[in-house]
């Protein structure tokens, strides 16, 4: 999956998509501002899922990174991403056991180094919380452990999961709202499988910032996927790539822009036969004094 910079990077089918939505758009204005509200929250049909490839089409050229990011959440905030869930149910044991979980002995690691024996983490896009379960029951630090998500079902069914479980609590938030209202010391902001690739590079720097703010040493870990052509060497921006058209960032530089020292990185790319392939991965872990 590679960044695309202008619409010439595109795949032709999708660049034929995109300008007959287009032609939809000047056709059909009253469905296209329907669609334009909420795009997955409805089946829409050939006309309007054209028109919604129209509107991403426009985005990819005039680099309107805020529709890219309204149109993803609404996704996550859809029913239609549970087929998401139902689908990649397997991704705890093939993508984190398998791969990525090391990243755990990091945070333990930066914990560790700057004295944080009580730590609160805070998953951003929670899911079906293994991955947090994981954390709590892996970290000796985790003595409080948040599950945030836009999905009003996910966290319904992770709160009767979890019942009587007082170190699990679960939210329907935004995170950046959600910790300007909850400061902690000691709080350990954590994604994986991928869940930045949805927020424009504008609000992971508030994100961060806000994060930082809040007293303390503070910590990102974070295992999210990057476009294969992404140099994070010489290119600190962020371009749509993939077909969902999420984002490709280069998450070291906007932590230390946002005033967190990186202290590990893991850049990997997929081999054959694992899921999404071709892909790379980017694992990383920083902390703010």
């Amino acid at each position: 999956m590679r960044a695309y910079q202008s619409i010439i990077d595109l795949p032709f089918a999708r660049i034929l998509r995109g300008l007959l939505g287009c032609l939809l758009l000047i056709s059909q204005p009253r469905l296209a501002k329907e669609v334009r509200q909420r795009p997955f929250s409805r089946d829409w049909g050939s006309a309007g899922r054209l028109i919604r490839n129209g509107f991403l089409f426009r985005a990819v050229a005039t680099k309107d990174h805020g529709l890219f990011e309204q149109f993803l959440a609404d996704y996550w905030e859809s029913p239609v991403s549970r087929e998401f869930f139902d689908h990649f149910g397997h991704r705890f044991e093939t993508l984190f056991l398998a791969h990525h979980r090391g990243i755990v002995d990091e945070i333990g690691k930066a914990l560790d180094h700057h004295g944080v024996r009580t730590a609160r983490v805070v998953e951003v896009g929670v899911g079906d919380a293994k991955v947090l379960e994981y954390l709590g029951e892996n970290l000796p630090q985790a003595k409080a452990c948040h599950g945030i998500d836009l999905n009003e079902a996910m966290v319904a069914e992770n709160r009767r999961r979890f019942e009587g479980r007082d170190a699990y609590h679960f939210h329907v938030a935004d995170v950046t709202e959600w910790i300007s209202k909850h400061p902690a010391a000691g709080t350990v902001l954590f994604t994986n499988g991928g869940v930045f690739e949805y927020f424009r590079r504008e609000r992971l720097l508030d994100l961060f910032r806000g994060l930082k703010s809040g007293g303390g040493p503070a910590f990102v870990a974070i295992t999210e996927t990057i476009a294969v052509n992404h140099d994070l060497a010489d290119d600190p921006a962020s371009y749509p790539y993939g077909h969902e058209l999420s984002f490709s960032h280069n998450h070291p530089a906007i932590l230390r822009e946002a005033g967190f020292e990186v202290l590990f990185t893991r850049d990997r790319f997929t081999k054959e036969g694992e899921e999404h392939h071709p892909a790379r991965w980017l694992q990383v872990v920083a902390v703010a004094s």
